[in-house]
């Protein structure tokens, strides 16, 4: 990982992190007149340039945005797609039985008067 950090560190690159999930470790290095400089306590860190705050008090790392809502994970936003696509699925299943019925209606009483 130094390799890494002194890559940036040369870029000029203004923040840096590095987690490892295992440990629930984060680390933080921000970018000061001297270089990138680590921070002593990154618990619950927001980022001066994105805004985006950094908890780890659950156990693992969350994000949230600047507003206060959480990103999702990966897994998390695959779960809501699994639900808004059986929803669809749902309303779309709903909509055939309603047309089904509409023209069992047409068939028995004919086409409804303008």
């Amino acid at each position: 990982m130094s390799k890494k950090l002194l890559f940036f560190d040369r870029h000029k690159v203004e923040e840096y992190y590095l987690y490892e999930p295992e440990t629930n470790l984060l680390e933080v290095w921000i970018r000061t007149t001297s270089g990138l400089e680590p921070i002593a306590q990154p618990e619950n860190w927001i980022s001066p340039r994105l805004g985006t705050r950094f908890d780890i008090a659950s156990g693992r790392l969350q994000l949230y945005k600047p507003d206060g809502t959480k990103f999702y994970t990966y897994i998390e936003v695959n779960s809501l797609l699994d639900q808004e696509r059986d929803r669809a699925n749902q309303a779309t299943q709903r909509f055939t039985e309603a047309e089904e019925m509409l023209q069992k209606y047409r068939d028995r009483y004919g086409e409804l008067p303008d």
